[in-house]
């Protein structure tokens, strides 16, 4: 009975080790994805108003490239009658299979918020914001429509 226990117990401690491998990789992996974009929308900020993204309001963009530092992104951007904007990029839990959601905003203040919404791909992230983005006439108030999802 002694050795059965003691079997357990080392199975129990292998499961719980890989839960908590697996649960470090997703977090890590996650606040890679932020750390990543902020580094990438500072990288770009004084292009950041012609990048060629989703304009919520235009439609799809032209054939015009993004620069480098975003080259490999699906971003969506919007423009509020005030002057103010935000660019998102998204990933969500279908493009790798780690089961972690996160889209990062930047705006024209140049502040950065991340959340763990599921947008579902980024078709769900044009879905989701178009609606409120039309609506709000002011970033801030973009932001308050949304709060729930920050």
């Amino acid at each position: 009975m002694k050795r059965i226990l003691t079997w357990l117990g080392r199975i129990l401690a292998i499961v719980t080790a890989l839960i908590l491998i697996l649960v470090g990789i997703r977090a890590y992996s996650a606040h890679h994805f932020v750390a990543d974009w902020k580094a990438r929308f500072a990288a770009c900020k004084d292009d950041i108003r012609s990048l060629p993204a989703v304009d919520l309001q235009q439609g799809l963009p032209g054939e015009a490239k993004a620069p480098e530092p975003v080259a490999d992104a699906k971003l969506v951007t919007f423009r509020f009658p005030d002057g103010s904007w935000f660019i998102a990029a998204e990933h969500d839990t279908h493009d790798e299979g780690l089961e972690w959601d996160r889209a990062v905003f930047y705006d024209s203040r140049g502040a950065l918020r991340a959340t763990n919404h599921h947008f579902c791909g980024w078709e769900g992230l044009l879905r989701e914001l178009s609606g409120p983005a039309k609506r709000t006439p002011t970033l801030d108030d973009f932001y308050k429509e949304t709060a729930p999802i920050f």
